[in-house]
């Protein structure tokens, strides 16, 4: 005997489908999207004293979190990048500023996202052992499981998920 879902009662034998018909396969149930935490969010003024000023705010937060040492050490390599990029993209813009926040789902890796109002899209480009500037976006692409950027109504989102 079965089960028959649809009118709450027993039935025959179980209905089996015509010969070169698969069996429907129920679904499989999709646990439910969780929103990442928010470990810290923060506004700075774009400006290149704000790049320590945000390092060691992220890293602070990390440390109320229980991540510090060596993890952190990453973390903070990737916001000073992530900003510094951000800050250069706002030059010119009056009274620029941008937002810093760090995210994490569960216990997983920690996400770093900066928000700036420059529409321009960091690009890593070819290094040389001369180069004196240029490695930001290659550290991070060396840190990071995925980093990348997304457009806001003004600016961008450049993120980064932190190994």
């Amino acid at each position: 005997m079965s089960f028959d879902n649809a009118g709450g009662s027993l039935s025959g034998p179980p209905q089996v489908p015509p010969p070169g018909r698969p069996r429907p396969v129920p679904p499989k149930p999709v646990p439910p999207r969780v929103a990442p935490s928010v470990l810290f969010q923060g506004e700075f003024l774009a400006s290149p004293a704000a790049v320590a000023v945000a390092r060691r705010a992220a890293v602070a937060a990390l440390g109320r979190h229980g991540l510090s040492g060596e993890l952190s050490d990453g973390h903070a390599l990737v916001v000073s990048e992530l900003v510094t990029n951000a800050v250069t993209a706002s030059a010119g813009i009056p009274g620029a500023h941008f937002h810093l926040r760090l995210l994490r789902d569960g216990s997983g890796p920690v996400t770093v996202e900066v928000w700036d109002a420059a529409a321009t899209l960091p690009a890593a480009r070819p290094l040389t052992f001369e180069d004196e500037c240029g490695r930001g976006l290659h550290i991070v692409a060396a840190l990071s499981s995925r980093y990348g950027t997304r457009p806001a109504p003004t600016g961008k989102w450049t993120y980064a998920t932190v190994r």
